[in-house]
This record gives structure tokens, sequence and C-alpha cells, in this order.
């Protein structure tokens, strides 16, 4: 065979090197090369654990947070709607002509005092017994108690100053 000048050193060369990612560490003794075998994975749950840890803490106090808000509209809700209750019924009393009579100055010197109280009395069961939410109501005039469901007596006068 003819050596057409071409030497043996002209073959392709393999590479020795592996492809990929290659780190070389120096060499450690076999103790420190298991304690950061041991430590490492020890680190990473560690890592995660605290970051789920985070997580967690924030979506509970968001979930939390929301609930707590609804349920506090929820009662501003029901204490308008108990608000408005009380007004119309509040309406109702000052509307009607039995009560308006009574809490006239001259109410005591009318003949017709037991009937009006009674015509009240009437009026104020009829309405507080339809209620669940309330279920007294008091009139006071300015030197006595006109009418009450509430046990306060009549002709019992607390001021209110």
């Amino acid at each position: 065979m003819l050596n057409l000048g071409r030497s043996k050193k002209s073959h392709p060369i393999k590479s020795v090197h592996k492809k990929g990612f290659y780190l070389k560490l120096p060499r450690l003794a076999l103790r420190a090369r298991l304690l950061t075998s041991f430590f490492v994975p020890i680190a990473a749950i560690i890592f995660l654990g605290i970051f789920s840890y985070s997580l967690s803490k924030n979506e509970i106090t968001r979930v939390t947070t929301n609930t707590s808000e609804q349920m506090i509209k929820s009662e501003i809700g029901f204490f308008d709607l108990l608000n408005g209750t009380v007004r119309s019924h509040a309406v109702q009393l000052i509307t009607n002509n039995d009560i308006r009579a009574a809490l006239e100055p001259d109410f005591k010197q009318s003949g017709n005092e037991a009937q009006v109280r009674q015509a009240i009395d009437n009026f104020m069961s009829s309405i507080s017994t339809g209620n669940k939410y309330i279920r007294a109501y008091s009139i006071i005039g300015t030197d006595n108690v006109i009418s009450s469901t509430s046990g306060l007596a009549q002709g019992i006068y607390y001021p209110l100053v």
C-alpha cells in the first residue's frame, strides 16, 4: 500500500469527553461527600417547605379575609333591612290618628281617654304580633307613658335627659 503523504496521525481522533454538562469537582474525602449528599436534599426540602408554607399562609389569609368581608356585608344588609322595618313602623305609629290625639296636650281633659288608649293598645298589639324582630313598642308622652307593650307601666315617666 502506498502512503500518499498521509501520516498515521491524520485519522480522525474520537473525543473522549462526553457531550453535555460536565462539572469537575475537587476530590473530596468520603466523609465530606456523604455529608454533602445528605445536606443538599435536606436544604432543598427546607426551602420547599418554607415556600409552600408562605403560599398556603397567603391563600388562607386571603380566603379568610374574603369570607369575613362577605359576612360583614350580609350583616350590614340585614341591619339596613331591620332599620327600614323600624322606620316604617315608626311612620305607622306617628301617622295613626289615635296616637296623635293621645300626644295632644289636652288629651287628659278629653272625655274619650279610655277609648283612645284601648284603640292604641289594639293597634300596637296588631303590628307587633306580625313582626319577629320588633316585639315591644312604647309611646312616651311629655308627662307619662301613653302606651307600652314592653312592660312600662302607664303613668311612669323616666326623664330622657
